[in-house]
């Protein structure tokens, strides 16, 4: 900020020469006088020689490094104090750089502004401003204030903060009301000269009235990956922020134990010790000994960031500056015994001793100390002993490290397999903290799946059983799906609400929420995301088709954004969303509408009618049959299953299923012959749904499950199958001899990252073996990824491709008998005979484990037009690599 002075001569504007019945004034432009946090005087020093003004004491630029205008005026008065005129206003600004006494005329050092003036001159004006602008942050300063006394009283009833402003208010009204009676003059002298002073007033009368009550802290959760986010998944920060409307600022790091969590929160900084020393004068790295290396767990910066800015507290002084972890080695997660830190001071200085550890303090730890916090420190430790050697000493130091005078804190525990010193770790913490303590584990082990609306499998109750959380709400042995997430994250808001930390929620419904915008349609999916509606726990969406009358049952989240699934595709559909609390469901929004991507069918697609096609969705023009036929695993009950346009009909599979497993009994053909394959026994039936929950690649093959029927695909004599699987080693689709003869022809088997081919005669002579190489995780495992898949068998040659890339191609001469009569997909081998095929006896290893989401079989060799087109629209509809 620079001091100037200008020069200028009186006839500004009109002009009138100054005399002793004149005065020049110049103060700061109008929008900077009302602004109660710039203490600008109103009037500067000025003197007349020979008709010449020189004004002093001007500075250019405020506290906050904002540009300051300036207005100059030439008042003329009565002689008795009163103003019967003048000249002017005229604002201006100082450029960079002008130097310090600055001619009017000199257009390089000053800039000419507009400025908004009252319609008034005279020094009644002024006063009143200066005197609204006090007053006006004595208000924010007594709010302020106020706010936090309440906070340290760990409550906020309205009686009670009104009762710290007034002294005896009862009620929020009565603090309004005192608030109004303070400031009402004020506000009626400014509604007559500048309505923009009556919106800053009444900001901060809204400010003092309500925002104590409503207002709040920030929330910062600190913990591990549980905290952070992995998987996909949604953390449970965001769904918390959604749930309460406050900042939640995510301090989540993976693979932390307690001591680095707390070193980042505060409570147990980093002790560094400079080589040397001393701190360099300079701005350079200098290298540091941590006194807290790590706990045999975690080092620190090995996770999360690699450098971290911060404070180096030598003695009494306070160094802000970045502290790194260096690796000369490389491999940036894995401690090395060369790894070494060092501190580098943000601006240089004078050389400071430091011959003693000091601490350093993350930057975000300082920003954190008054929020709201919740820790997540438990989960990851190094042995049972951890627990009682650390845990407690870690709750306790960072809540020596919080400022708040209520020190406002929550503790979840550790949601991973119990073990006798974890829970007696739990116990300890419920009877040091109380309600602090939030046992997420045993609450999703006793009410998770209900609360998620699931249903319990045979392994959920498994899980149970051994005080594990169900797996439906887990996507690992530890880490949580977002629905867990979410019951997490209420679990913590409606603590809150319980110790008076967060406002209670509305004893009315919420209102509908607005801003639903709808995108990225597919052909079965599209996007939602609308704002948030206050009060609301969750949302509830719902659509239908436009045109139809009954809505159908949309997801349900506690985010602002859901997908909408198994929609029909090239159709339109209404969406809306409604808000929900404690109290019920809010009226849904205003209607939106979106459109699903019309896909062609693939038999259109290529041009040719097939001989054999197995899919969830149609693929043949004109087939008006349904998809499969479903068994009920809760009663054995049949059922056939159609589609909705050219997709599956999930929905009305998910609803008759009632949460029961889904297995398929036939798969139907959808060709012209009607050659459906069926599962031989109903252990042999794959499963489609899981729980009531689709598997979305496909039938789901095991190793012991298989659809069978009549034997094709050989007779053809030439043909090119187009698959669309995920899955290991085995046969995907093969024909065999039912009297267990030799005879076999298998075009599309897995193994170990390749696609084989074989056929053998009746003598058991191979006449073709060739494989090619498959796609990554084609193995023995399964592949959480669907490829798609081409083979073209010529008759004299074999060709294979993946995800449309080509792959090798063989010859081959057929010989000998070759006459199968049983066709399989998921097939397993005729070892040991069909017969145990059937009783499921033979070799294992020989079957397809896997989904099979389409299998589609084309009598002939297509041409490479054609057969481009059909990998094409597999790619295309289940969006393969």
């Amino acid at each position: 900020m620079t001091v100037h002075a200008i020069h200028f001569s009186s006839t500004i504007g009109p002009g009138v020469a100054p005399t002793e019945r004149s005065y020049v004034e110049v103060y700061p432009a109008f929008e900077f006088a009302k602004d109660s946090t710039v203490n600008w005087p109103i009037a500067k020093n000025f003197e007349f020689v020979n008709g010449e003004v020189t004004v002093t004491g001007l500075e250019d630029t405020a506290s906050d490094g904002t540009t300051v205008s300036w207005v100059v005026r030439h008042v003329f008065t009565n002689g008795r104090g009163g103003v019967v005129g003048g000249a002017g206003p005229q604002a201006f600004q100082f450029k960079p750089g002008a130097a310090a006494t600055v001619e009017w005329t000199d257009s390089a050092s000053i800039l000419l502004v507009d400025v908004v003036e009252p319609p008034e001159f005279g020094p009644t004006f002024l006063e009143q401003t200066r005197e609204l602008r006090d007053e006006t942050a004595g208000l924010v300063d007594d709010a302020q204030q106020a706010r936090d006394e309440a906070a340290a009283f760990g409550g906020t009833n309205n009686a009670q903060v009104a009762g710290m402003l007034t002294g005896a208010g009862p009620s929020r009204d009565a603090l309004n009301s005192t608030i109004q009676q303070s400031v009402g003059p004020l506000v009626s002298e400014a509604i007559a000269n500048d309505s923009t002073i009556v919106a800053r007033v009444d900001d901060a009368v809204a400010a003092a009235a309500s925002g104590l009550i409503t207002a709040g802290p920030a929330i910062t959760p600190y913990g591990t990956s549980i905290t952070q986010g992995v998987g996909g998944q949604t953390p449970w920060p965001a769904q918390l922020s959604a749930l309460s409307g406050r900042t939640v600022k995510n301090r989540g790091i993976g693979g932390e134990s307690s001591i680095g969590i707390v070193a980042r929160q505060g409570g147990l900084p980093y002790q560094a010790l400079p080589a040397g020393g001393e701190i360099s004068a300079t701005a350079t790295p200098v290298t540091v000994a941590l006194s807290v290396i790590g706990d045999g767990f975690s080092w620190p910066l090995l996770q999360g960031p690699t450098s971290v800015t911060g404070t180096l507290v030598v003695g009494a002084k306070r160094i802000p500056g970045t502290l790194a972890i260096v690796k000369p080695s490389g491999n940036p997660t894995t401690h090395l015994s060369d790894d070494y830190y060092t501190f580098t001071r943000t601006t240089a200085g004078t050389a400071i001793a430091a011959t003693r550890p000091s601490a350093f303090y993350w930057a975000t730890a300082d920003a954190d100390k008054n929020d709201i916090q919740v820790w997540d420190f438990l989960e990851n430790y190094i042995s049972e002993t951890w627990w009682t050697t650390r845990g407690l000493a870690d709750l306790k130091a960072a809540e020596n490290a919080l400022t708040s005078a209520s020190k406002r804190f929550l503790i979840t525990t550790p949601v991973g397999s119990p073990s006798a010193a974890k829970t007696a770790l739990i116990g300890q913490l419920i009877a040091t903290y109380g309600r602090r303590v939030i046992d997420v584990r045993s609450y999703l082990i006793s009410y998770g799946l209900a609360d998620a609306g699931l249903t319990p499998d045979a392994e959920d109750l498994s899980d149970i059983a051994a005080g594990n959380i169900p797996h439906q709400l887990r996507i690992d042995g530890i880490h949580l799906t977002t629905a867990a997430l979410g019951i997490y994250a209420r679990l913590i808001y409606e603590r809150m609400i319980e110790l008076g930390w967060l406002p209670p929620a509305a004893d009315t419904v919420p209102a509908a929420p607005t801003g639903l915008a709808l995108s990225n349609a597919t052909k079965s999916t599209a996007d939602a995301a609308w704002n948030p509606s206050t009060g609301a726990i969750s949302y509830q969406m719902r659509y239908r088709k436009t045109g139809d009358t009954a809505w159908l049952t949309g997801p349900a989240t506690a985010l602002l954004t859901a997908t909408i699934a198994s929609l029909a595709d090239g159709t339109q559909y209404d969406v809306q969303i409604a808000a929900v609390n404690a109290i019920g469901t809010g009226a849904y929004s205003a209607t939106q509408t979106i459109s699903t991507i019309a896909s062609p069918l693939l038999s259109t697609a290529v041009g040719v009618a097939p001989a054999l096609a197995f899919s969830r969705r149609k693929v043949v023009a004109g087939y008006s049959g349904p998809a499969y036929r479903l068994r009920r695993s809760s009663d054995n009950a049949e059922m056939d299953i159609g589609f909705v346009g050219s997709n599956p009909d999930d929905a009305t599979a998910i609803a008759w299923l009632a949460g029961a497993g889904g297995y398929v009994v036939k798969w139907y053909d959808q060709s012209a012959g009607a050659h459906h394959f069926t599962a031989p026994t109903a252990a042999a039936q794959p499963p489609l749904f899981t729980a009531g929950a689709l598997i979305t690649k496909g039938p789901q093959f095991d190793g012991t499950r298989a659809l069978v029927g009549a034997a094709l695909a050989y007779a053809l004599g030439s043909a090119t199958y187009l698959l669309v699987a995920n899955g290991g080693q085995g046969r995907i689709f093969s024909e065999n001899r039912s009297d267990e003869t030799a005879s076999q022809y298998s075009p599309l088997v897995a193994g170990s990252g390749v696609l084989t081919r074989f056929i053998r005669n009746a003598a058991n002579a191979t006449i073709i073996n060739v494989s090619t190489a498959g796609p990554a995780g084609f193995d023995a495992s399964l592949s959480p990824v669907q490829h798609q898949f081409s083979a073209v068998d010529t008759g004299s040659a074999f060709a294979t491709y993946v995800d449309a890339a080509a792959g090798q191609s063989n010859s081959y001469t057929r010989t000998g008998t070759l006459n199968p009569d049983v066709g399989a997909i998921g097939a397993v081998s005729r070892s040991g005979g069909l017969s145990s095929f059937f009783a499921f006896a033979g070799s294992a290893g020989s079957s397809a484990p896997g989904n099979i989401a389409e299998l589609v079989i084309f009598p002939g060799a297509l041409s490479d037009t054609a057969r481009h087109a059909g990998e094409a629209n597999q790619k295309t509809y289940y969006e393969t690599p």
